[in-house]
C-alpha cells in the first residue's frame, strides 16, 4: 500500500509539472499565430478598431505583425472627418521592444482622400467642456522612425485640394524628432502652390526653421514656434518676396504688380481665448505702375478688446486708420 502511494505522489508531482508547461506552450503558440500570421493580424486588427473612438474598416489585410504588413481600402470615420485610405505598409523591428523602443523601420500610406463631416443640424445641448491644454502623452517607449511619407493625397473642404508629389519624411526619436515636407497643393481656379517645410519637435512643441510657400510667381518664407504644453503658445516671422496678387484675379492683365512684406505674431491660447499681437512691419511693392507702401499692427488682450491701425500709401492716396473693439466697435478712417 505505501508503494502504492509513493508511485500515486510521483505521478501528482509530474503533472503539476507538465500542467503548467502545458499552459506556457498552449500561449507560445497563441502569441506565435497572432504575431506570425495574417489571420492573426487581422484578428488583432478587427480587436483594435472595435475599441478605437468612432468607426474604422480595414477591407484586407496582407503580411504578418511583426512586418511587413499591409492595410488595404481603410475608412476611418468619426464627428469631425472622414477619412479613406488605399494602402498603409508597416515594417518595424519587433526585437527592440526588449530595450523599451519601438522602432518603425518604413511607413507609408497611400492614396489619401479626407473631407469634412457636416455639422449635426441639432447639436447635443449641455454645458461646454472646460478649456485646458492638451495632456502631455507620457509613453513608456522610445519611438524611433528610419522613414515615414505620404502619397496621393487629397483633402475636400470647400473644394477639393490636391496635394501633388507630395514627401512627408518623420525621423527620430519622440521627444527630439525632424520632420521634413514637399508638395504642390492645387485646386480648380486657384494659382499652384509648391510648399516647402522642415521642422523639428518634441511632444511638447514644434519648431519650424524653414517653411517655403511659392506661389503667384513669388514666394513666403515663414520660421515658427509652436508649444502646446503645459500651455498653448505661438511666435513667428513671414517673409513675402515680390508676390504678384493678381495671378489670383479672374483676369491677372487688369491687376499688374507684385508686393513683399515683413510680418511677425505672437500670442497664447487660454481659457477666455486667444490673446496676443500681430505686426504687418512693413509692406512695399508696385500696382497698377505706381508705388505701394505701408504698415499696421493689431492687438488682442482678449478675444472681446482688439485694436488695430494701418497707414497705407499708394501713388498720390493715403490711407490712415484705426480701430478698437471692446463694448462696441469704433473705427476712425482718413484719406487723403
Amino acid at each position: 500500500m505505501r508503494r502504492l502511494w509513493q508511485k500515486f505522489l510521483r505521478v501528482v508531482r509530474k503533472k503539476r509539472i507538465l500542467i503548467p508547461l502545458g499552459a506556457i506552450a498552449f500561449l507560445l503558440l497563441v502569441v506565435a499565430f497572432l504575431v506570425t500570421t495574417t489571420s492573426g493580424a487581422r484578428w488583432l486588427l478587427d480587436l483594435a478598431t472595435g475599441k478605437a473612438p468612432g468607426e474604422i474598416t480595414v477591407a484586407r489585410v496582407e503580411g504578418r505583425l511583426l512586418g511587413p504588413l499591409h492595410l488595404y481600402d481603410i475608412n476611418v470615420r468619426n464627428e469631425v472627418v472622414d477619412v479613406r485610405i488605399g494602402h498603409v505598409e508597416l515594417d518595424w523591428n519587433a526585437g527592440r521592444l526588449l530595450g523599451g523602443q519601438l522602432h518603425i523601420q518604413r511607413f507609408v500610406v497611400e492614396d489619401v482622400n479626407a473631407s469634412l463631416v457636416p455639422p449635426q443640424e441639432n447639436p447635443p445641448s449641455g454645458p461646454a467642456e472646460p478649456f485646458a491644454p492638451p495632456p502631455l502623452i507620457e509613453l513608456p517607449l522610445e519611438i524611433v522612425i528610419d522613414e515615414a511619407r505620404a502619397s496621393g493625397v487629397q483633402l475636400l473642404m470647400a473644394e477639393v485640394v490636391d496635394f501633388q508629389d507630395l514627401r512627408f519624411s518623420l525621423q527620430g526619436r519622440h521627444d527630439d524628432y525632424g520632420l521634413a515636407v514637399s508638395t504642390l497643393l492645387t485646386a480648380e481656379g486657384r494659382p499652384p502652390i509648391a510648399l516647402d517645410l522642415e521642422a523639428r519637435g518634441t511632444l511638447r512643441d514644434l519648431t519650424v526653421h524653414k517653411l517655403t510657400a511659392r506661389t503667384m510667381g513669388g514666394r513666403a518664407d515663414v520660421v515658427a514656434h509652436a508649444a502646446w504644453y503645459p500651455e498653448i503658445v505661438w511666435e513667428a516671422t513671414a517673409s513675402v518676396d515680390s508676390l504678384q496678387p493678381g495671378q489670383a484675379a479672374p483676369r491677372p492683365e487688369d491687376w499688374p504688380g507684385w508686393t513683399s512684406g515683413r510680418l511677425r505674431t505672437a500670442g497664447k491660447l487660454e481659457a477666455a481665448g486667444p490673446s496676443g499681437w500681430a505686426a504687418l512691419d512693413s509692406l512695399w511693392g508696385e500696382f497698377r505702375g505706381h508705388d505701394l507702401a505701408g504698415s499696421g499692427r493689431a492687438d488682442w488682450p482678449s478675444p472681446q478688446d482688439v485694436t488695430a491701425s494701418c497707414d497705407l500709401r499708394w501713388a498720390t492716396l493715403q490711407l490712415t486708420a484705426k480701430a478698437e473693439l471692446a463694448d462696441s466697435l469704433r473705427a476712425d478712417i482718413h484719406i487723403a
